[in-house]
């Protein structure tokens, strides 16, 4: 992940203090421009120092005499404003050595005698005001002065100079500081929100098995822990409302099993052609019962039971349950064993599951057909029947609670395969659904030989491959 990934707070953050920064430097350097355009008088000086150093950068002493050679390109707007700008090189016997436009600061002689090393005079003339500058150098022993005159500025040498200030006093100093502030700013933000990484990492953990799991709220800066703090809020008041339904469910199912098995007593003394319809009736309210018990039992345990269990003697035991219900159906159970079928899991949720998928397939299975029970090889289990199948549209929805496919019968209320995916879930397992050698659909059960250490709620994989069938 990058550093700066886009819609990262940190990005966000450092963004606007990048902006924050650009905003006070574009002022400091506007404050700079505002002080020198005011202070025309500093600003004329240091024009002419920048220009009296430029020459003095090209003075020499040749055979006693002082000369000076600074070029076309320094020359150039002397030569294109005459009457604007002058410059004067003058030795220490107060001869001019080198001159531009000289008249126009004209004699300086007596006015160098007890100047200090910098001074300026300025002059009303009926062109303007006309402004000099003089600053003493030396060149070995021998002293000498530059002294500048400028009147109008043409050449915009104000405008320059206001904008080289600005380089030297705000942008030269300020880019270095801005580098150094955006490394340490984006260091300070990261390690800033880095409780709030652990405790984003903290709810990526959360198991929703254990309803009571919190997020930690120790050590965080105020803001962060107030924000998990409401979210353990809502977290407890989620749990409250899981509980309640879930003891709300167990509670209503279990309350309906003994009205059930009297109805079921007291069918057996009817006769008359409408007892088979009850007695079909009350088998599927029966069977929807145990399965919402099934489903809240499910719901409230945190994990599995692990145990060394096989699973040749699980389908067996499943299958001699299910070998009256399939007889009544006018079915037959077939139970192959592939060996090998050792493994770590929880056999009553297994067995759960494997019975649901049985009944299924006993209830869609054709009459006359058989539904096969396969164990192994290795930690398998395969279900397969000669029904209608599962229309693959269809494949991908088992695992939801309370799914039915339009095709099948109003006989099942859709809990069936999503205990089953519940069931593998939990065991870190998979369930494939395929073409069955019998013609209808093939469920096989697979689970790990040792259970793998998890963190977070697993889902199960449900994988499909071109089937037609109808399901529960």
């Amino acid at each position: 992940m990058s550093r700066f990934a886009p819609g990262t707070l940190t990005r966000t953050l450092t963004v606007r203090l990048i902006a924050v920064a650009t905003f006070v430097a574009i002022a400091q350097m506007a404050v700079v421009l505002v002080y020198y355009a005011m202070r025309t008088d500093k600003t004329g000086v240091l024009i002419a120092l920048h220009e009296a150093e430029a020459v003095a950068a090209h003075v020499h002493v040749t055979n006693g005499l002082l000369t000076a050679a600074p070029g076309p390109a320094f020359e150039r707007h002397y030569t294109r404003y005459p009457s604007d700008y002058g410059l004067q090189v003058i030795d220490s016997n107060g001869s001019i050595a080198y001159a531009l436009n000289g008249e126009l600061i004209g004699d300086l002689k007596i006015d160098l005698e007890g100047q200090p090393d910098v001074w300026t005079k300025i002059e009303r003339r009926a062109s303007g005001t006309f402004r000099v500058t003089a600053k003493r150098f030396e060149i070995g022993a021998a002293p000498f002065w530059v002294a500048f005159g400028m009147g109008h500025d043409p050449a915009h040498l104000y405008a320059d100079q206001m904008i080289d200030e600005m380089l030297d006093h705000v942008v030269e100093p300020m880019l270095p500081l801005f580098a150094f502030m955006l490394l340490v700013s984006a260091f300070v933000i990261r390690r800033s929100l880095r409780p709030l990484t652990r405790a984003a990492e903290a709810a990526a953990k959360l198991d929703p098995r254990d309803h009571q799991m919190r997020l930690p709220a120790d050590g965080l800066p105020k803001e962060v822990a107030e924000l998990v703090r409401a979210i353990n809020t809502s977290l407890a008041h989620l749990q409250e409302v899981f509980e309640d339904q879930r003891q709300f469910l167990a509670t209503a199912a279990h309350e309906l099993r003994t009205p059930l098995a009297i109805l079921t007593l007291q069918l057996d003394r009817l006769s008359g052609p409408t007892l088979p319809a009850l007695r079909a009736d009350v088998e599927h309210m029966t069977r929807l019962v145990n399965q919402l018990l099934l489903v809240a039992r499910l719901d409230a345990l945190p994990t599995p039971h692990w145990a060394e269990i096989e699973l040749t003697d699980l389908a067996k035991s499943v299958v001699s349950r299910l070998a009256p219900l399939a007889s009544l159906e006018r079915k037959a159970l077939e139970f192959v064993d592939e060996g090998d079928t050792g493994c770590q899991a929880d056999v009553d949720m297994i067995s759960d599951a494997l019975r649901n998928v049985v009944e299924n397939a006993i209830r869609y299975a054709p009459d006359g057909s058989t539904v096969r029970i396969t164990a192994g090889p290795g930690a398998r289990l395969a279900v397969d029947d000669a029904g209608p199948g599962i229309p693959e549209s269809d494949q991908m929805r088992l695992h939801q609670r309370v799914w039915r496919s339009p095709k099948r019968s109003e006989s099942g209320a859709g809990l069936g395969l999503f205990i089953v995916g519940k069931v593998v879930a939990a065991h870190h397992g998979s369930a494939h659904i395929c073409r069955s050698p019998l013609g209808g659909a093939r469920v096989e059960l697979s689970f790990p030989p040792v259970p793998p250490v998890a963190e977070t709620w697993p889902s199960a994989r449900l994988i499909a491959h071109d089937v037609d069938a109808a399901a529960d």
